[in-house]
């Protein structure tokens, strides 16, 4: 028995050593769209991602969605530093 079949499963060792090599593989497209809010003193966003899976190789092909929400506290404001005229040469 070579080295391929004896960690496959049983079934793949009935079949062929070709079935403990089986690899699967997908493509998916989909949009996704993201939403930031406030919430009190924190900040909120909202994600919407959903995908459609086809060209399925040795698994179901189908469509995934997820809904995220976070709430988090806000990103410290930066300070910007002043941009002026440099002086005189006095």
């Amino acid at each position: 028995m070579s080295e391929a079949t004896s960690k496959s499963t049983p079934m793949c060792r009935i079949r062929s050593a070709s079935c403990a090599r089986a690899a699967s593989g997908h493509a998916a497209v989909g949009p996704q769209i993201g939403y930031l809010f406030p919430v009190g003193r924190m900040e909120g966003y909202i994600n919407l991602k959903a995908y459609s899976e086809f060209a399925a190789d040795n698994r179901p092909a189908g469509m995934n969605a997820w809904l995220t929400l976070v709430i988090s506290p806000k990103t410290p404001e930066a300070e910007t530093p002043r941009v002026g005229r440099p002086p005189l040469g006095r």
